[in-house]
């Protein structure tokens, strides 16, 4: 396993790369979380497929941009950076969460670098089911838990916010043993969260994305339901394949990490 730090952008950017054959890039999600959210759940492909994943700005490991400022925009073109220090003409991104939205909106502003998009508790295509998200949380908790969610959330306690919302992100608790702990960057997720909020949009790439390979892998218990995401994303890609996937909750790659694996590896195969 490579693990190494790339300056790209003013910053470096934390990489971890194994295993070897066609690329898959991987995409954390958060804003503010870090690659340990993959592993060791995906390690099985690299007998395939050269694995590689990094810490966004500011997360995990790497640098936090010296001006403070984060963006969709700039993990644009942060990305864009490590593919051009990796090499490789085009590449297969693996979005999670707020990553499905990186992984798209990448897609949007170079189509020609992507061979094929494969996501994963997938947000939508514009800001509404951004906005949709932490209501279906709220909903789903229970008054203690919600009165507790919402008093730390307003004081920026953000380990106390983990605590309470992450036995509502699994479909079973018990796969919460399965999580690595990992640090959060409470000021990359304000201000991405602010940046989905108004300018998250992608209808206007309609064109761009359509002849992009996409599948969508979405549990039956996640918090935006695989038939809601289908009905947000119809009008887009409508060519994108939404799969159920049952007994699963958000975090796909830490419940069903062998099912996941099994599904990316058969979308890759897919000519």
């Amino acid at each position: 396993m490579l693990k190494q730090f790339e300056h790209v952008r003013g910053c470096n950017i934390y990489t971890k790369q194994f295993g070897s054959g066609e690329p898959i890039v991987f995409l954390h999600g958060g804003p503010g979380a870090s690659h340990r959210v993959f592993l060791p759940h995906i390690e099985p492909l690299s007998e395939d497929y050269h694995l590689l994943m990094y810490d966004q700005k500011g997360c995990g490991r790497s640098d936090s941009p010296a001006d403070d400022h984060y963006s969709i925009d700039e993990e644009v073109e942060t990305l864009e950076a490590l593919r051009k220090v990796w090499g490789y003409g085009q590449v297969t991104l693996v979005g999670e969460s707020w990553g499905s939205i990186l992984a798209l909106q990448y897609a949007s502003m170079y189509p020609t670098r992507v061979k094929k998009l494969f996501l994963t508790a997938a947000i939508g295509v514009d800001a509404r089911g951004y906005k949709e998200f932490p209501k279906q949380l709220i909903r789903r908790m229970n008054v203690q838990d919600r009165l507790k969610f919402l008093y730390h959330e307003r004081k920026g306690h953000s380990d106390q916010v983990m605590d309470l919302i992450e036995p509502y992100y699994v479909y079973k608790s018990t796969s919460l043993k399965r999580k690595k702990p990992m640090a959060f960057n409470n000021q990359a997720n304000e201000q991405i969260d602010k940046d989905i909020a108004k300018h998250f949009n992608l209808r206007p790439f309609t064109h761009e994305l359509q002849s992009i390979p996409i599948r969508i892998v979405q549990g039956s218990h996640d918090l935006l339901s695989p038939e809601k995401v289908l009905k947000t994303i119809k009008h887009v890609i409508p060519h994108a394949q939404v799969i159920r996937l049952d007994e699963c909750g958000h975090w796909s790659f830490i419940e069903c990490p062998e099912m996941m694996n099994h599904l990316l590896k058969e979308f890759m195969e897919i000519k």
